[in-house]
């Protein structure tokens, strides 16, 4: 299923936080349009931010993160903010502290921001991904937790979640979310997720049918 998570650098680049799903402080608490001074806007973010992304860049990731968290210790009010990159360029380099950094994050900064928590966790259990190290049980916990906050039946959501469990080794849990996926839609449905979650269903069970028995 094709996955449309820009690069952390250019969303960024193209609008900051928001993009990224996170709302304004004022959006969220109801409180009064900050200024142009205070207010997070994408030159306000480059502003701060900029430096790290040129390090990463550069592939220099440490010392992206080392350059994120100088800019936190004065402006803290952006740690939700930034995570997403933090996590991203922490993965490059120190895949257990960015594992442990994500599940930290999804019970804070972004607890309920469904798309934000599934980016993650796809990090971790994409077919592609470069992970050497991956802890498919965070995986899974940021899965479940960015299905359960959606509010929307996104059949991306539940395919990650599917991806989590197959690589934690839960086959049954893995074929019971995608039938459920599959029983969302109508029997004439002509959405394009339908087929790839159907034929996803059938290779699991293949794949279990195939296993030792235990």
């Amino acid at each position: 299923m094709p996955r449309l998570f820009p690069s952390f650098v250019a969303v960024l680049a193209l609008g900051g936080g928001a993009t990224l799903g996170v709302a304004p402080a004022h959006a969220q608490t109801g409180a009064s349009k900050p200024s142009e001074k205070t207010a997070k806007t994408p030159e306000r973010m480059m502003e701060l931010f900029g430096p790290a992304i040129e390090l990463a860049k550069k592939d220099q990731f440490k010392e992206a993160v080392a350059a994120i968290d100088k800019v936190l210790e004065a402006n803290p009010e952006y740690a939700s903010d930034i995570a997403v990159g933090r996590f991203d360029f922490l993965l490059k380099y120190d895949e257990d502290a960015a594992q442990k950094y994500a599940l930290k994050v999804a019970a804070t900064d972004f607890k309920g921001k469904a798309n934000t928590l599934n980016a993650m966790a796809w990090a971790i259990v994409e077919p592609e991904s470069k992970v050497k190290k991956p802890d498919y049980a965070a995986a899974v916990t940021l899965a479940e937790a960015s299905v359960a906050s959606s509010k929307l039946k996104a059949p991306w959501l539940f395919d990650t979640l599917v991806y989590a469990y197959e690589k934690a080794g839960d086959l049954d849990k893995a074929i019971a979310t995608g039938e459920k996926v599959i029983a969302l839609y109508p029997p004439d449905s002509k959405s394009e997720f339908l087929p790839s979650f159907v034929a996803r269903v059938a290779a699991l069970k293949k794949l279990r049918a195939a296993a030792p028995a235990k």
